[in-house]
C-alpha cells in the first residue's frame, strides 16, 4: 500500500497509548495536501515481528473495506519508520456522546439511537461481506464493537473504526489459546472460547444500543464479575428502564441472545428490522444532537489554526483515533458553529428514577450508595462513571 511519492509531515502528537502514538499529520501527494491521522508503533515495538505483522494486517483489512460508515485506511508505510495512515472524521466518540447525555440526566432520543445503530450496522455489513482483490471472502469479524470504536460525525453519520483485533480469513495473526479479543463489557459469550462469526458483532451492537437506550452500563464490575454476567446473566429489556424504547425491545433482545443461532443472521437483517420498527433520524437531526451535546461535554474538536486555511474537502473525513484524543485533551478550540446546547439538551427524554437500583451512569465510583442504603439489584451489574473504560 505504500506510496513512495507521498510524504507525511507530523504536525503534533495527539495521544500516546500502550502500543502506539497517534499524530495529527499533513499528507502531501502530487501537489495536494490533506490532513490525516497517523498511528505509529512505539520504537521498541518496531523490532517485534508480531506487532508489525498485526499493523500490516490491519492496513490490509482497512484497504479492503470501502464504505461511508467505516473509517478508511489510506496507506501503510513500512520500513524503518512504519505508520498506519487513516482518514480523519470530524466528530465525537460515541462513548463521549453517551457521557454528555448522562451528565445532562437524560437519554438519547430513540430515533437518534436508531440512526447511529443503522450506520454502525451498515459499516459492519460492508466489512462482513468484503472480499479480497482476487474475489476471496475475507470473513471479517470486528470483535471489538464498542462506543470507543464508533465516531459520530458532525455531519450526522456514525462510523466504525479500529479493526486491530479483527478476525479474518486472510489474516496472518491468530488469537492465542486462552486469550480474549475485545472488551468484556460488550463481548458475545462465544468469544470467550475464541471461535465466533459475524453474529458476535451483532451481539456487541445490541449491547451498545442497550446502553444508549437505557443510559446504564450493559455490564460493569471487575473482570470476574463481567465474565459471570457473560455466562449467566440476561439483561432486562430496554423499556424496563426507558419506556420510550419499547419499539426496539424485540430487536435489542434478539441481538443479545446468548445463543448465536437465536440472533439476526446478518447486520443487514438487523438494520432492516430497526428501519421497520421506528422512524430513523435524518443525518441533519443526528448532527444537531451531536453538536449540541459535544458543546456540553467540552469545547469542539477543531484543527490547529495553521491547518484551517490549508485543509480541503478531505479534512472532514478524519480518523477516529485523532478525534478521540483531540476531544480528550485541553487546547484552544473554536466553538461549534450553530451549537444550541442548553435548549437542545433540555428537550431530550428525561431519565426517571432507576427502578432496579443500579447506580446511574453519570455517577462516579466515589458516589455509589453504601451497601446499607442501596436497594436490592436484579443482577450483579454495578454501574460506574460513563468515562470508565474497563473491559
Amino acid at each position: 500500500m505504500t506510496n513512495s511519492k507521498s510524504s507525511l509531515e507530523i504536525v503534533r502528537t495527539l495521544g500516546i497509548g500502550g502500543m502506539a502514538t497517534v499524530y495529527l499529520a499533513r499528507r502531501d501527494e502530487g501537489g495536494t495536501s490533506r490532513v490525516v491521522a497517523v498511528k505509529k508503533p512505539h520504537a521498541f515495538l518496531t523490532e517485534d515481528p508480531t506487532t508489525m505483522a498485526t499493523l500490516a494486517d490491519e492496513a490490509e483489512l482497512g484497504a479492503c473495506i470501502r464504505h461511508p460508515n467505516v473509517v478508511g485506511v489510506i496507506d501503510f508505510v513500512g520500513g524503518d519508520d512504519p505508520a498506519l495512515v487513516m482518514e480523519w472524521v470530524d466528530g465525537i466518540e460515541l462513548g463521549k456522546l453517551a457521557r454528555a447525555v448522562a451528565q445532562s440526566g437524560r437519554r438519547l432520543p430513540i430515533d437518534v439511537v436508531a440512526a447511529i445503530a443503522r450506520d454502525v450496522l451498515a459499516g459492519l455489513h460492508a466489512a462482513h461481506e468484503s472480499r479480497h482483490a482476487d474475489g476471496r471472502a475475507l470473513d471479517i469479524v470486528h470483535r471489538d464493537v464498542s462506543p470507543q470504536n464508533v465516531l459520530v460525525g458532525f455531519d450526522g453519520a456514525a462510523r466504525i473504526t479500529d479493526f486491530g483485533v479483527a478476525k479474518a480469513a486472510c489474516r496472518d495473526q491468530h488469537t492465542e489459546q486462552g486469550s480474549i479479543k475485545g472488551k468484556l463489557r460488550y463481548l458475545a459469550p462465544e468469544q470467550l472460547g475464541g471461535g465466533c462469526d459475524r453474529r458476535a458483532d451483532l451481539y456487541s451492537v445490541g449491547a451498545v444500543v442497550w446502553e444508549l437506550l437505557t443510559g446504564e452500563r450493559f455490564r460493569s464490575g471487575n473482570g470476574v464479575e463481567m465474565l459471570v454476567e457473560i455466562l449467566c446473566a440476561q439483561a432486562p429489556a430496554p423499556s424496563a428502564t426507558a419506556p420510550e424504547a419499547a419499539a426496539l425491545d424485540t430487536i435489542v433482545m434478539r441481538a443479545i441472545e446468548r445463543n448465536a443461532e437465536d440472533r439476526f443472521a446478518t447486520a443487514a437483517d438487523m438494520l432492516a428490522a430497526i428501519e421497520s420498527a421506528v422512524a430513523v433520524a435524518s443525518p441533519a437531526r443526528v448532527a444537531e444532537v451531536v453538536r449540541a451535546l459535544a458543546s456540553t461535554e467540552e469545547p469542539a474538536n477543531v484543527l490547529p489554526s495553521e491547518l484551517v486555511e490549508q485543509s480541503e474537502t478531505s479534512v472532514s473525513e478524519l480518523g477516529i483515533p485523532m478525534a478521540r484524543v483531540l476531544l480528550g485533551r485541553p487546547s484552544a478550540r473554536r466553538p461549534i458553529a450553530g451549537a444550541r446546547s442548553s435548549a437542545f439538551v433540555s428537550s431530550l427524554p428525561a431519565r426517571p428514577e432507576n427502578r432496579y437500583g443500579f447506580v446511574h451512569v453519570a455517577q462516579r465510583h466515589s458516589e455509589r450508595p453504601s451497601p446499607a442504603t442501596q436497594r436490592p439489584r436484579l443482577s450483579a451489574r454495578q454501574h460506574g462513571h460513563a468515562g470508565d473504560r474497563a473491559g
